[in-house]
């Protein structure tokens, strides 16, 4: 019995159907997750857009503020956002921290 079982699952893993199987899976997973990294860039980079408009409006970006902005453009910049984000930014951490500076 123990040598069907292993003959089995030999032939299994061995098995053309089963790896072109786990093969289809795999990919199904990795676009499901480039999906998910897209629209979380898209997000974040939605985030920042409005924040600077709030803060170019306002005419200044607190401290708070700056640290929130950071953390959210860092977030985008390791998922491999790079665009017109990274500007708007830029443009944000160099505005004043209080109203008249």
């Amino acid at each position: 019995m123990r040598e069907i079982l292993i003959t089995l699952v030999c032939a299994v893993f061995a098995s053309t159907g089963f790896w072109a199987f786990l093969t289809a899976r795999l990919a199904k997973v990795d676009k499901h997750k480039d999906a998910v990294s897209n629209a979380l860039v898209a997000l974040l980079r939605d985030r920042i857009v409005h924040l600077y408009q709030d803060y170019t409006e306002k005419g200044f970006c607190t401290v708070t503020e700056r640290e929130n902005v950071n953390d959210i453009y860092t977030a985008y910049h390791d998922l491999g956002g790079n665009d017109i984000a990274t500007d708007l930014f830029n443009k944000i951490m160099k505005m004043p921290t209080a109203k008249g500076e």
